[in-house]
């Protein structure tokens, strides 16, 4: 007996071709400009991929510092940074906001007292080497 394909079949067979082809199995990384950034307030951090972007790599130091950052969020996106560097941010509660954020060559987070938790950080994989003090009212490493 001979074998019957369906007519069917043809059309899934193509629907899966054109999809395989138009939609890229893995996406790269995009990387922010320029290497080295530094955010050194509330609306610069908020403005990060509007300024910097659309990336989710920063190649070289990012450094978040200043009087009146109270929020990560404008960070969302970033899922690996060569350096990050968040120091002397007294208004700063915690990290969230680096959420996607999976890989640091070296994470310094540094002289924040209002900083209570690390919240925000279980997504991170991989660290080069970490640096967490003069963090008065951290009261725990969990996060």
């Amino acid at each position: 007996m001979a074998a019957r394909t369906s007519i069917h079949a043809v059309p899934c067979v193509t629907a899966l071709i054109l999809a395989a082809a138009t939609f890229p199995l893995a996406v790269s990384a995009q990387d922010c400009s320029p290497s080295d950034i530094t955010l050194g307030s509330q609306a610069e951090v908020d403005a990060f991929q509007s300024d910097h972007g659309p990336c989710d790599r920063v190649t070289g130091n990012l450094t978040i510092e200043g009087a009146d950052v109270t929020s990560l969020a404008g960070l969302s996106a970033l899922v690996e940074v060569h350096g990050l560097r968040i120091r002397n941010n007294p208004a700063l509660p915690g990290l969230a906001g680096l959420g996607a954020l999976t890989e640091a060559g070296d994470l310094r987070i540094a002289r924040n007292p209002g900083l209570t938790h690390l919240h925000g950080l279980e997504a991170l994989e991989r660290v080069g080497y970490l640096i967490i003090t003069d963090n008065e009212a951290l009261l725990s490493l969990a996060g």
